[in-house]
């Protein structure tokens, strides 16, 4: 067995025209007699150089094979997100569900205690009761609308990361600057 190689009197690289460059591979697939894929290569076996390429004729003892490496590709794909740091993706913004879910959750707490504050029939049991929700879920929501200004503004304007929850703000402290550290903002 020999070697192959292709000799063309075509201009090459950025000479070679459309037309030019698509004569030059289908002469190529026409010398083409088998290709096998082995585990680590590709194995071209090309046409006897004396066979006529338009018909089925070939000499296959005395034809060239062209080895190529190969490995089969990956099944399962790796995702991530290219060309970005781990300090990157934590500054990304929060995700819109969760900045939502967390903005729905401040207009509850405010709408109910507002009616703690000015109704005095209104308690925390009249509330739940009237909502379906444990009291546990309405003192939570609650919480929530003592939140700091500039959380919540934060929070509307989408600045808040990514890695904060609606459920790491149920459970701040009252002082607004305290909120800022414990969330990691200031």
């Amino acid at each position: 067995m020999g070697h192959f190689s292709m000799e063309t009197n075509a201009p090459t690289g950025s000479n070679l025209s459309a037309n030019q460059h698509n004569d030059i591979i289908r002469d190529l697939i026409d010398r083409v007699e088998r290709i096998d894929i082995l585990q680590d290569a590709l194995k071209v076996q090309m046409k006897d150089d004396l066979s006529d390429p338009h018909t089925d004729e070939s000499n296959s003892e005395g034809a060239d094979i062209i080895s190529i490496p190969w490995t089969k590709p990956s099944m399962s794909r790796k995702r991530q997100i290219v060309g970005q740091s781990d300090d990157a993706i934590s500054q990304r913004p929060m995700r819109s569900e969760t900045r939502s879910k967390l903005l729905k959750g401040i207009a509850q707490g405010r709408i109910w205690l507002d009616l703690l504050i000015h109704i005095k029939s209104e308690s925390i049991a009249t509330i739940s009761e009237r909502h379906s929700l444990s009291e546990k879920t309405v003192r939570s929501t609650l919480s929530l609308a003592l939140l700091a200004p500039d959380i919540v503004d934060a929070a509307i304007e989408g600045r808040l990361p990514r890695s904060l929850t609606t459920t790491q703000m149920l459970n701040l402290p009252g002082d607004w600057q305290e909120q800022s550290k414990v969330l990691g903002l200031i």
